[in-house]
């Protein structure tokens, strides 16, 4: 009776523990985009007032999420493109918006600012929809991961 109980404990924790690492991977999804929207705005911004190179940005920009993932120390280090690519297999970001965010780094600093400015417009419009349809998603599929892992869980004990 014993074993069992202690079985049915560890199987319960074992659901608990992975839902609740699940749920914390789709919270970080929307925290590196929060951290990317608010990194393209900090570069648009410098572009079009103060015509700052992107080196100087990048070594005043920090975001929590992404230093986490090491892509701000990447960024200082390889600069934009490096950053994305060295990172993108630790970001939990949809492929959709990793490859946005390569086309983007592609074509960042060349050109005139105008120009700039424009696709940075265009990546934050895409990014925000992304920001926003991961944001609204986010409390429905928690409560489905949590209730199919609790399910799961009890439907092994018994």
């Amino acid at each position: 009776m014993t074993v069992k109980l202690l079985g049915a404990v560890f199987v319960a924790a074992a659901s608990l523990i992975m839902s609740n690492y699940l749920c914390s991977r789709l919270g970080r999804e929307r925290d590196e985009l929060e951290g990317f929207i608010a990194l393209i705005s900090r570069i648009r911004l410098e572009i079009s007032c103060f015509s700052r190179p992107l080196s100087e940005i990048y070594s005043e920009f920090s975001s929590p999420s992404l230093d986490a993932v090491g892509f701000t120390e990447a960024l200082r280090a390889r600069g934009f493109y490096g950053a994305v690519c060295e990172s993108a297999s630790v970001l939990s970001i949809s492929r959709e918006a990793k490859e946005l965010l390569i086309s983007f780094s592609e074509d960042l600093g060349r050109g005139y600012s105008e120009d700039g400015i424009k696709r940075c417009d265009h990546l934050l419009a895409s990014l925000d929809g992304e920001y926003k349809k991961c944001h609204d998603a986010l409390p429905g599929k928690s409560k489905l991961i949590r209730s199919l892992f609790l399910t799961f869980g009890i439907s092994v004990i018994i």
